[in-house]
């Protein structure tokens, strides 16, 4: 089968979502399909064809300022239309099977060029941007399309305390803009959501359910316990707690010194990442003489040899993850984990058999943290379990089959474009 792959990331430098999609359309490659990639590119002029791990790239390049709202426009009413018109002619030039979007960038673009040429679609949603402009609906309460103007206002207060006021004239737009995604959904072949929280928060209000299919993102679960075998390359304590990740407010960056600063489970933490918040929680650490260690951006392979020798890998998202690649990562080599429990982790972790799912409170992540660390049997017991749920439903074998299944369906001439019922992930 022809797949083009339209998506917001991808390698060599990307978050989960970019790393997810590469698997994908690598595992795809191997089984056989013709595979081709487009990714938006901000700031580049013009485009960039290139192979990443055999598979071919072409980054579409747009223009981009990083200004609040400006970047939104360049982002979506600026890209939309031209990404659509790019990738009219190169499904003209090298027709395809399916198109299959990954994220908010790629999705109604991707959409629109699949409707005008009687091409079936697929879109993967992976957090909260059909629903809420900012993509995170962190802010407790009703959805984004039915916001009313406190609630507006607080979830912009909450980013920008001082600038907030500046975005009020930016509502009506915001709102818009928002029921423009939901549109450009509805008309898609098929839309995939990566857990049963993204299914029914999210996707549920605004599709029928025959266009709405679970399917996780998976992880090859042998390569990666191959590769985590061998010793890390950077130096590292002899027992540790284990954060990897963005560095972020809303991915707990700020939560997890809260948890330290309780001095429960007397391990140092070793933290894996960078982000917005890495200078201030460095800061942060010195002030308080946390026993916090740094280490900088590393690639997929190492992060999985550190994982592997930590007592704990922590994931305190304060945001409902869709489905944490962290939360797979560590299951697949064997190290027991501890979230807060948000959105899609109880997908993945069931709390007191394969993991550790605590309420978002300093005092009792840190209680439950110290308890798991000083339990070895304990450890041994939830990892176990764990190894067993990501190979069972996780892993790429199943997930890959699924994908490819759901793409003969919407391909299927006497589906015209819509999809068949089909099981979803339990």
């Amino acid at each position: 089968m022809r797949v083009l792959i339209v998506t917001d990331a991808f390698p060599p430098r990307c978050d989960g979502s970019g790393w997810s999609t590469f698997y994908l359309a690598r595992a795809l490659a191997e089984n056989g399909h013709d595979v081709r990639v487009v990714k938006p590119e901000p700031g580049l002029a013009g485009l960039r064809r290139r192979s990443y791990e055999d598979l071919e790239v072409t980054d579409f390049g747009f223009p981009y300022l990083d200004r609040p709202y400006v970047r939104n426009l360049l982002k979506n009413d600026l890209l939309y239309p031209r990404l659509a018109r790019f990738l009219i002619a190169e499904l003209r030039a090298r027709p395809a099977d399916v198109v299959h979007a990954q994220h908010v960038l790629s999705a109604p673009p991707s959409i629109a060029a699949a409707v005008t040429l009687a091409v079936p679609s697929v879109v993967t949603v992976r957090d909260h941007w059909p629903i809420c402009y900012f993509t995170t609906w962190h802010v407790a309460g009703e959805r984004c399309p039915s916001c009313g103007f406190r609630k507006m206002l607080a979830c912009m207060k909450g980013k920008d305390p001082r600038g907030y006021w500046a975005g009020i004239p930016m509502m009506p737009y915001m709102r818009r803009n928002v029921r423009a995604k939901q549109r450009s959904l509805r008309r898609a072949s098929a839309v995939v959501a990566v857990s049963r929280y993204i299914a029914e928060q999210v996707l549920a209000p605004i599709l029928q359910s025959d266009r709405i299919q679970v399917i996780p993102n998976f992880i090859d679960a042998a390569e990666i316990d191959r590769a985590a075998q061998s010793a890390p390359d950077v130096e590292l304590p002899e027992r540790f707690l284990l954060f990897a990740g963005k560095l972020h407010l809303l991915k707990g960056a700020q939560f997890v010194l809260d948890v330290m600063a309780q001095g429960r489970c007397g391990l140092p933490l070793v933290v894996l990442g960078d982000g917005a918040e890495r200078e201030r929680m460095e800061r942060r650490v010195r002030e308080e003489r946390l026993d916090v260690r740094f280490l900088p951006w590393l690639d997929n392979e190492e992060v999985w040899r550190v994982m592997r020798r930590a007592e704990v890998v922590l994931v305190p998202s304060l945001l409902n993850e869709a489905l944490s690649r962290t939360v797979l990562e560590a299951m697949a080599v064997g190290t027991p984990v501890a979230a807060t429990a948000s959105g899609g982790i109880h997908d993945q972790l069931e709390d007191g058999e394969s993991g550790v799912v605590s309420v978002a409170d300093a005092a009792v992540f840190a209680e439950r943290l110290a308890v798991l660390a000083g339990d070895p049997a304990l450890r041994a017991r939830l990892a176990a379990r764990a190894r067993d749920t990501v190979r069972a439903r996780f892993d790429r074998r199943e997930v890959v089959a699924r994908m490819e299944a759901l793409y003969e369906a919407v391909a299927s001439p006497a589906n015209s474009g819509r999809t068949k019922a089909m099981p979803t992930t339990r």
